[in-house]
């Protein structure tokens, strides 16, 4: 079995005990270290996280943002994998990732790669989805997770190789999960717009959700996707239409006040 790289994987996780054990599975062989920062853990994701190896870390909740950079913070190894607890690095990613390691190429300072998605009875390969490139794989030290307290992005000091094969999203197990996942994240979303003193306006309230559903459904082939992709394309519309409502809802309280 080939050695480990020198790679620090990082990963948030709260009650991940059903997910968990996938994604460190996929990083035991693939990674020198690997990081679990936790918080109000009630099931068992720390004895499994301590079981795999990983080192175990108890942090109050800070946000996805600074509870990502803190966990980047702790990471040892001269390369930062950062991995959510229901993800798993497929085979081929994996070996794309020991190429990159092997050509040892001084330019770059990360790589991205693309996440793929299951619901329902499949893996999602268009609409809004797919491919869903993102920065996973960074130097240390020349990485630094910005933007809001949701939809969180990474940044990277320096160019960026491509590698092949896909990070593998194990997010939802039923559509009860995702639609009370998405109503969760317009909750935090909206509450940041409130934040940043973005005003509320009727557009993105009853016009954005009309064009994301277009958007996801039809421009971006999410019908190829079948009835999970008609699935999706609706509940990304409510989402942005639930946002809008959240943030309404905040404005108009403040002017009680």
């Amino acid at each position: 079995m080939p050695e480990p790289l020198p790679i620090s994987a990082c990963l948030i996780a709260k009650n991940a005990a059903n997910t968990l054990p996938r994604c460190l599975a996929s990083l035991t062989p693939l990674a020198a270290e690997i990081i679990v920062v936790h918080n109000g853990c009630t099931d068992d994701t720390v004895a499994i996280s301590q079981a795999a190896g990983a080192r175990t870390i108890e942090k109050e909740w800070m946000g996805y943002r600074e509870q990502k950079n803190f966990t980047a913070s702790q990471a040892t190894m001269p390369w930062i994998l950062t991995i959510d607890a229901d993800e798993e690095v497929s085979p081929t990613l994996a070996q794309s990732i020991r190429d990159f390691f092997d050509q040892d190429d001084a330019r770059y300072a990360g790589a991205t790669s693309p996440r793929i998605t299951w619901l329902i009875n499949r893996w999602i390969r268009h609409g809004d989805w797919y491919p869903d490139t993102g920065i996973r794989l960074f130097r240390r030290g020349q990485g630094q997770w910005t933007g809001g307290q949701v939809h969180e992005k990474l940044e990277v000091t320096g160019p960026l190789a491509h590698l092949q094969g896909d990070l593998k999203h194990h997010a939802f197990p039923d559509l009860e999960t995702f639609q009370s996942r998405n109503a969760h994240y317009a909750k935090i979303a909206a509450q940041d717009l409130f934040e940043k003193k973005k005003p509320w306006s009727w557009k993105k309230a009853f016009l954005h959700p009309i064009w994301r559903f277009l958007r996801g459904y039809i421009f971006r082939l999410g019908f190829l996707d079948g009835v999970p992709g008609f699935l999706i394309a609706w509940q990304n519309a409510q989402t942005v239409f639930l946002r809008a409502a959240y943030h309404y809802e905040l404005t108009q309280k403040s002017l009680l006040r």
